[in-house]
């Protein structure tokens, strides 16, 4: 038995991961593969063939049933390796596959990448939790710097990727305490490839900050300071019970519109990425939640430059709340 081709190493899990193989015997014979995750340390499932000398299958299917996109939260600046990876090996008796990661978005493992595009500068807001999705062949750092009116904490961490990309989470707090600013750097094997600047501001009760991935598969944030009411509907049915008729709330929504400000050109591309994008959450609570966006339009001014985003959110109402 020996396998003949296996899926490029860093290929995305939403396309075909194809294993072919060669029993290199006369006659046909049943033959048996479980799919191991390394990264979980689970069998995720077996693909039984009988019959044959020769054949391939595709073990995309096994793999996207644990490999998750939710973001990550933490109370403390953390990394952490990216859920939506995993790590395969695929055997048959005493042959062994060699270990290949597979990523939401296929990733070129042979150098280091941000998969996160933040700003620069920006402004962000106490209680929020900065994302950034990195890929490094061994190691990722950050440093980040609480810059308050009369000194500056920092604090650094590292974290061993073993070759798969990993989450940086960053929760923004303190502003009780007169933050004034935080700095982030990070390195990807030992090369800075962020430096960020943030000014600390109090909560805007209106905002409300999403999370999404990106073409890359990385994690972009972005707080939309502006929301407005557009439309409150509830669905009732009429159930009839004898001579009497009742009404019942089978679901209510709202609908709110998400305007962004009229930021840069290179933040406004950025937020154009939200367009297309298939999993959007935001925070409720201290919970991760997956979006519904009804629509999603990109403004131009009349010159044709990238102008304002702009989004409609649909919430459960429930017992007249979000």
């Amino acid at each position: 038995m020996k396998f003949t081709t296996l899926p490029k190493n860093g290929a995305s899990w939403r396309d075909p991961l194809i294993y072919s193989f060669n029993t290199e015997l006369a006659s046909p014979t049943d033959v048996e593969f479980t799919i191991f995750d390394t990264m979980r340390n689970m069998t995720l499932g077996t693909v039984r063939l009988s019959g044959v000398t020769r054949g391939s299958f595709d073990i995309a299917p096994y793999v996207r049933q644990v490999a998750t996109l939710t973001p990550q939260m933490a109370d403390t600046m953390k990394i952490v390796a990216s859920p939506s990876t995993a790590c395969i090996v695929v055997s048959s008796g005493e042959v062994s596959s060699v270990e290949q990661f597979y990523f939401r978005t296929a990733i070129d493992t042979t150098f280091f990448a941000p998969l996160s595009s933040p700003p620069t500068r920006a402004t962000i807001s106490a209680g929020d939790t900065l994302h950034l999705t990195l890929y490094a062949k061994h190691d990722v750092a950050c440093q980040l710097n609480k810059v308050y009116a009369d000194h500056t904490d920092a604090n650094r961490i590292s974290y061993d990727t073993q070759g798969k990309p990993a989450e940086l989470i960053v929760p923004i707090t303190d502003l009780e305490r007169g933050i004034e600013r935080v700095e982030v750097v990070v390195w990807c094997d030992k090369t800075i490839v962020c430096h960020l600047n943030y000014a600390v501001v109090a909560r805007n009760t209106s905002s409300r900050r999403l999370i999404w991935l990106n073409s890359k598969g990385g994690y972009e944030s972005y707080t939309f300071p502006t929301s407005l009411p557009q439309r409150l509907v509830a669905d009732v049915a009429t159930v009839e019970c004898g001579n009497h008729k009742h009404n019942t709330l089978r679901e209510a929504y709202r609908e709110t519109l998400l305007a962004s400000g009229y930021d840069g050109d290179k933040e406004m591309a950025r937020l154009t990425e939200l367009i297309h994008s298939e999993e959007v959450y935001e925070v409720v609570g201290s919970t991760p939640q997956q979006v519904e966006l009804l629509t999603r339009k990109m403004e131009y001014d009349s010159h044709g430059k990238l102008r304002q985003m702009r989004v409609v959110v649909r919430d459960k109402v429930k017992g007249g709340g979000r």
